[in-house]
């Protein structure tokens, strides 16, 4: 009896350490699961703030972010207005009638009141062009020119744009002594049109005659100016202008007296119908 109560003691103070390491095994457990918890929730709740902070950045409207997206519509647009694969020719036909006053420098106080009817023809292929025109004065007196044309700015005629002309420019007319003269003189000109809406605009344009002389040996050269304004209607511009021509004819074997000089000043308003095709 005394042996088993002894071996029973022995067993129980055995076991009692073992529950003991047991018991603080789990405690630390615990423990160690109670600090780490709140660190994953905390963990957790910084990727939820911080997922809401970019979606917040990636919808919010700036100034800045505004201004870069035009620019790149607008650098888009660019592209695609140069890649385009619209027709590189163009052409024009005009009808025009300017009603002016002449004085001639031999007879200061005469004015005459006279029209001017003309037709202008004109074809582009890209930036160059070719210009043609011929002109009737109700005093028998007419004119032609035809140039060589090139477009410095602007993608189109019916369009914001600047255009160099170089060409020659023929008139037959009579003179003081009602002979008829013919002259043919080389001209440079620039004509720029300016659109204030899509449909509105003003068009100048300024000319100049480079001296040449008759067949009756007089010289002439000159320069006139037109200024206008203009509305289209899609293929049809309808167009009023302003003009100005000042001409030098020199001729020293004509006039009352040797080496004379007749200036010839013009100034009056028209108008016109340029159709576009």
């Amino acid at each position: 009896m005394d042996h088993s109560k002894n071996a029973t003691r022995g067993a129980t103070k055995s076991a009692a350490p073992t529950a003991t390491k047991r018991l603080l095994r789990w405690s630390l457990f615990l423990g160690l699961l109670s600090i780490a918890l709140p660190g994953f929730a905390l963990e957790g709740t910084y990727q939820v703030a911080i997922k809401k902070q970019e979606e917040k950045k990636q919808s919010r409207w700036s100034l800045t972010d505004w201004l870069a997206q035009k620019q790149k519509n607008r650098m888009m647009d660019l592209w695609l207005a140069k890649n385009s694969q619209s027709s590189p020719f163009e052409f024009f036909l005009e009808l025009e009638s300017v009603n002016y006053g002449a004085n001639l420098s031999a007879f200061p106080d005469e004015v005459s009141n006279r029209n001017v009817y003309s037709g202008r023809l004109a074809a582009y292929a890209g930036l160059a062009g070719l210009r043609g025109g011929y002109a009737q004065d109700t005093e028998e007196r007419s004119h032609w020119n035809a140039s060589l044309n090139l477009r410095l700015f602007g993608k189109a005629l019916q369009d914001t744009h600047l255009n160099l002309e170089y060409g020659l420019r023929g008139l037959t007319r009579k003179n003081l002594t009602s002979e008829s003269e013919v002259f043919q003189n080389q001209f440079g000109a620039a004509t720029l049109n300016l659109y204030f809406t899509k449909y509105f605009g003003i068009e100048g344009v300024y000319r100049k005659l480079l001296p040449v002389a008759s067949d009756r040996k007089t010289s002439l050269e000159g320069e006139s100016v037109d200024a206008g304004v203009f509305i289209d209607f899609s293929l049809l511009r309808v167009y009023g202008t302003w003009r100005k021509e000042s001409l030098k004819f020199d001729n020293p074997a004509q006039g009352s007296t040797p080496g004379s000089t007749t200036q010839e000043s013009r100034e009056g308003f028209g108008g016109g119908l340029r159709l576009y095709f």
